[in-house]
């Protein structure tokens, strides 16, 4: 529950819009004609150019999350920012290659979330990057813990979100699942920034 005072807060990665990705928008768009209800994510809500899923490729934001959202006090923001800066010493930039759509559901079970991230039990050789996200959030779960904050989720599936809808029925989510095995999807994205997002103001690059 929110809590005044307390900021809404997570570690992500930037990374460039999907646009020329092979197969994403394609996907996406198939995902439409079924479950039209969807939307994208990462659009603010005064850009208003283009609200449907199209978005994903001309205005939305994209990002890996590399923690889960926790509640922060203005007072620990600079303290945490110092903190992940010190504990992400040893990352170094990546490049990851997604190459499978996955459908997600957030902790209540409320939403649905359409995303692009890696083969599931597939080999490190062939999710090419996969490893070196998964070291990145072991060191922001270790600053988290430091901090009393909740860890990111066992046995992480690093992916970058791009449409989401709720109420995420049975039937919904179903249908998304089969349409992502299906799907035939690969974007490579570099990997070069983190940032601490904290909700209400300005990003800060760790």
């Amino acid at each position: 529950a929110h809590v005044d005072g307390n900021f809404a807060t997570h570690v992500r990665a930037p990374v460039p819009r999907p646009s020329d990705a092979r197969g994403v928008m394609e996907t996406l768009r198939r995902m439409t004609v079924e479950v039209p209800q969807l939307e994208a994510c990462g659009v603010d809500d005064d850009d208003a150019v283009l609200r449907g899923i199209e978005a994903v490729s001309t205005s939305a934001h994209a990002h890996v999350s590399l923690s889960r959202v926790f509640p922060i006090t203005y007072e620990r923001v600079e303290a945490m920012r110092a903190a992940l800066k010190i504990g992400l010493l040893e990352c170094e930039a990546t490049t990851a290659t997604f190459n499978a759509a996955r459908v997600f559901l957030n902790d209540d079970e409320t939403r649905v979330f359409v995303a692009v991230g890696f083969r599931e039990h597939a080999s490190d050789a062939e999710n090419v990057g996969k490893a070196d996200l998964v070291k990145i959030i072991a060191r922001v779960n270790e600053v988290c813990a430091s901090m009393g904050l909740p860890e990111y989720y066992e046995d992480p599936e690093p992916h970058a979100s791009l449409a989401w809808t709720a109420p995420a029925d049975e039937e919904t989510v179903g249908i998304l699942r089969r349409l992502a095995r299906e799907a035939d999807v690969e974007w490579t994205v570099d990997i070069r920034r983190i940032v601490l997002d904290v909700s209400g103001l300005p990003e800060k690059t760790v």
